[in-house]
């Protein structure tokens, strides 16, 4: 998984995302996030693209964690917490041209293309993925599951006890952002503490 040093702004999110296949899978890791999300009135949508990569596509050996995330998200689809779309002809044209320029997956392709469509902000956790996001959609609509993570913090959707519970939940499902969640809840609480100051 690559990563890009692109800034994250964790006192704003933008509530309607299209999430790719990795950022599917980090929400859903936990059952603490996944739910402070959904308290937040964050949507959450995918491609179809996403479904099939999520889904459908052939796996050897499938693990445990696989085999679970797999069950979540089908849940989620069946509860309409999570919708599946399909991209337009135009955008499968531009889908085939960006594939051999950027070398990234149809899946992460098309959650961009659909959030540019929709005017909706694509959420992913891999680094390639953000920066075409990025470039097309501008820097506040290219959103993480760690920029939600902080966010949730800040705004008080999530509390100090719930960050553990959250961290070893994802890493119980073979998740690898852990890490990466320290930083965005150090921020948080970095932001929270600045307007604190400023209200003094």
């Amino acid at each position: 998984m690559r990563w890009c040093d692109i800034a994250i702004d964790v006192t704003s999110f933008l509530l309607l995302n299209v999430t790719d296949t990795c950022a599917v899978w980090n929400l859903l890791s936990s059952g603490t996030l996944n739910r402070a999300a959904k308290n937040a009135r964050c949507k959450f949508c995918i491609t179809e693209y996403v479904r099939f990569e999520c889904l459908i596509k052939t796996r050897s050996n499938p693990d445990k964690q696989q085999i679970e995330l797999q069950r979540r998200l089908k849940a989620a689809i069946s509860t309409a917490q999570i919708s599946i779309h399909s991209i337009s002809l135009e955008d499968l044209l531009e889908v085939e041209v960006l594939e051999t320029r950027k070398q990234l997956g149809r899946g992460e392709i098309t959650t961009v293309l659909f959030a540019k469509t929709t005017n909706q902000a694509a959420m992913s956790d891999d680094g390639g993925a953000r920066e075409l996001a990025s470039d097309m959609l501008g820097v506040p609509r290219s959103q993480t599951t760690c920029h939600l993570f902080g966010w949730l913090f800040y705004t008080g959707h999530l509390v100090d006890h719930e960050r553990v519970d959250i961290q070893n939940e994802h890493i119980a499902m073979g998740r690898p952002l852990a890490p990466h969640f320290d930083v965005a809840y150090e921020m948080a609480m970095r932001a929270k503490l600045y307007d604190s100051q400023k209200k003094t």
